[in-house]
């Protein structure tokens, strides 16, 4: 009977160092993840106070009223390209319309000139049977 109480008790303390064991195994690795959520927390860290460096790097060199300024600057300038675009347009349709009126002009010089040779020379050949 002793020996069958020893062996429950030793089979009870088995039994509590096993679910120490399992208990202290889930800690670490309930401790491992709290690890890596640390490392994740220490980068970001790291990463927001560069983040805040570059932002103070930026704030001295420019600061939020000169940027404005920056874009208005920029926004008048494209409008002004867009007014440079638009001239150019027009510019190439206008020399399109004065190579058309010059062509019209040279074609009208040549017919006058044509006309004025035949009507000179009606009254020459005219003039000749006239006499």
């Amino acid at each position: 009977m002793a020996e069958k109480n020893t062996d429950r008790v030793l089979d009870l303390i088995l039994n509590q160092l096993e679910k120490l064991n399992n208990n202290q195994e889930r800690l670490s690795e309930e401790i491992q993840k709290t690890n890596v959520e640390l490392t994740k927390i220490s980068g970001l860290k790291h990463a927001i106070s560069d983040f805040k460096e570059w932002k103070d790097g930026i704030d001295k060199a420019v600061n939020a009223d000169d940027l404005i300024k920056i874009k208005e600057f920029y926004t008048k300038h494209q409008d002004v390209d867009d007014n440079i675009t638009d001239l150019f347009l027009i510019t190439t349709e206008l020399r399109n319309e004065i190579d058309d009126y010059k062509k019209f002009k040279t074609k009208t010089m040549t017919i006058i000139a044509v006309i004025s040779f035949l009507f000179a020379t009606a009254m020459t050949i005219l003039g000749i049977v006239v006499k």
